[in-house]
């Protein structure tokens, strides 16, 4: 599974690649904050990128027993005469919107009297008050608000295919709608 851009870019490492192909390197779920975060690489083409990934665990940690690799395209690329990095890492939030009820608190001066002991000049205890002025939050309402609500839930049983949607509509954003296509 990758995309694949029907664009030219020119690239600091591997020249003018016509129809770069991007695939997902790694993904990660971040269910505290509520994101999907997928690291990416773009090859030349599906055969490079085939190239770049190891058949067996085992080969990562025998450099000398693998083939060699060629990487992927350099970050800085040139497309339509603009110069910019692709992302490699992008967050897609994974949140639902859902409308809450939150308090509203206000600060107000507050004026409390207060009993306290005390010794009067014979050594007996007394009660004696004082008055103490302070500022709190004191509740004065409530209002509706929407906030995105985490859903881990929307990745559903199929992570990589709802990553490829969100990256297919993603990299149409800098490519143009159509430019994008599934592999």
């Amino acid at each position: 599974m990758a995309i694949q851009i029907n664009q030219e870019i020119e690239t600091i490492n591997k020249g003018i690649v016509t129809n770069p192909y991007l695939r997902i390197e790694a993904y990660r779920i971040d269910k505290i904050l509520g994101y999907f975060l997928v690291t990416t690489a773009m090859f030349r083409d599906k055969a490079d990128a085939d190239t770049n990934k190891f058949v067996y665990h085992e080969d990562y940690a025998q450099p000398i027993d693998r083939a060699p690799q060629t990487g992927p395209i350099a970050t800085l690329i040139t497309y339509n005469d603009s110069s910019f990095e692709y992302p490699v890492v992008i967050e897609f939030p994974l949140v639902v919107p859902e409308v809450v009820t939150e308090d509203i608190y206000e600060d107000q001066e507050v004026t409390k009297t207060i009993t306290y002991n005390d010794f009067d000049e014979n050594g007996d205890i007394v009660e004696k008050t004082r008055v103490e002025t302070t500022i709190e939050k004191v509740k004065t309402g409530t209002h509706e608000v929407t906030k995105s609500k985490i859903d881990i839930t929307l990745i559903g049983a199929d992570p990589y295919g709802w990553a490829y949607s969100k990256l297919k509509t993603h990299y149409e954003g800098i490519f143009g709608a159509g430019n994008v296509i599934d592999c």
